[in-house]
Formats: C-alpha cells, sequence, structure tokens
C-alpha cells in the first residue's frame, strides 16, 4: 500500500483514510472540475466541510445545481455507481509500485504548480514525488508551426 499525504498535516496517510476518500469521492462527482473543486475548498476549507455544506452554499461557490446537489447526496453516504467505480480505480492504481496521491496543500506539493490560478487539487504522481520539486526545464512550441 503507498501512502498519499495529508493536506492539512503532511503525515502520510495510508489509501483507504476517510481523508483520502473524501478528496477522491469530490473529485469524481459529475460536473467536478479544478476551478471548482479549488472554489470549494477556497471558500469551506476542506473536503469534509464541503461535503456537510447545503446546496447553497456549494451554488455561492460556482456549484451547478446538479454538481451542488451530488455533492450533499455524497455527503450524506448516496454514492453513485460512477464515483464507486472511480475511486476502485483510484485504489488500483495506488496499489502499484512508486504510485502516490499529493493533495494540493501538501508540503510535497510542487509550489511552482501551486502557484498556477487553479492548481490540480489532486496530483497523481508515479515516480519519485521528491523529483517534483527539482529544478526542471520546458520547451514550448507547436505542432503546426507558422511560416511568420
Amino acid at each position: 500500500m503507498h501512502p498519499a499525504k495529508n493536506q492539512t498535516t503532511g503525515p502520510p496517510v495510508g489509501k483507504n483514510s476517510d481523508e483520502l476518500r473524501r478528496w477522491l469521492l469530490l473529485a469524481h462527482q459529475p460536473g467536478m472540475y479544478s476551478r471548482l473543486y479549488n472554489r470549494l475548498l477556497d471558500a469551506l476549507g476542506s473536503p469534509e466541510q464541503i461535503f456537510s455544506g447545503t446546496v447553497e452554499m456549494l451554488e455561492a461557490c460556482g456549484a451547478s445545481c446538479e454538481t451542488a446537489n451530488a455533492i450533499c447526496a455524497a455527503g450524506r453516504g448516496s454514492v453513485p455507481d460512477a464515483a464507486r467505480t472511480g475511486l476502485d480505480t483510484c485504489w488500483r492504481w495506488l496499489d502499484a509500485d512508486n504510485h502516490s496521491i499529493l493533495l494540493r496543500n501538501d508540503p510535497a506539493y510542487p509550489e511552482r504548480l501551486a502557484a498556477i490560478p487553479d492548481p490540480p487539487p489532486l496530483l497523481y504522481v508515479n515516480g519519485d514525488p521528491a523529483c517534483l520539486k527539482a529544478k526542471m526545464i520546458a520547451m514550448v512550441g507547436s505542432r503546426r508551426p507558422s511560416a511568420d
């Protein structure tokens, strides 16, 4: 079993931890995308608090009616099959060697990635997460360059 990191305190949490389950379950809600996930985290603090929120609170953060209702239902234990399948897929992925998940506020989460406007709330890592802190280069180009 490979650990993920705890967003609030930093120590590893097991893949079956309730905290990681909540982060993943939130990510698998219908209509969820990074910007909305980040808005909800910024406004309400944690997936646990998000799942405890009301439809009105979630809609005020930008969630659609469908997404807000799905999140509230999941908070009450009603998890649709698609979300359950997504969670099972994540657990199987985490079982592979060198696989881990970094949560957005984890100390190991890459600082430069965290600084972009809408960083991925969950970062799926295949390999050593410490490499994400190393100096890097990037090459930007086009597959169809123009003559200009």
